[in-house]
């Protein structure tokens, strides 16, 4: 399926925009919206973040690419389907920390 398909043309999400690596975890709330071209990978997203994982490793291990996973991931967070917990900011500016995160991320 094309990444435009999932979400609906999109490039970004109509909320605040989760950043790839705030961790998303799933809240356990079922969604209410009838099948879209997305209902599949958001149902994939929700098993996935059964675990708390990053943004990015959702793109990664469902090999979406980045953009489209953190449109999903953020219409997700904002209809309460997945909690979203940013990293700290000196997490964010720590090189070493970024670097893991990217050859982890890389690894998958």
């Amino acid at each position: 399926m094309r990444p435009y398909l999932l979400t609906g043309g999109r490039t970004r999400s109509r909320a605040a925009a989760v950043a790839m690596e705030t961790v998303v975890l799933a809240t356990g709330t079922v969604a209410d919206r009838g099948p879209t071209a997305a209902g599949r990978e958001r149902q994939r997203i929700l098993q996935l973040c059964a675990r708390p994982c990053s943004a990015a490793e959702v793109a990664a291990r469902l090999e979406l690419p980045l953009g489209v996973a953190l449109v999903l991931v953020t219409d997700m967070v904002a209809e309460g389907l997945l909690d979203a917990s940013s990293v700290a900011p000196q997490q964010a500016d720590d090189v070493v920390f970024l670097e893991r995160l990217i050859a982890g991320v890389a690894a998958l």
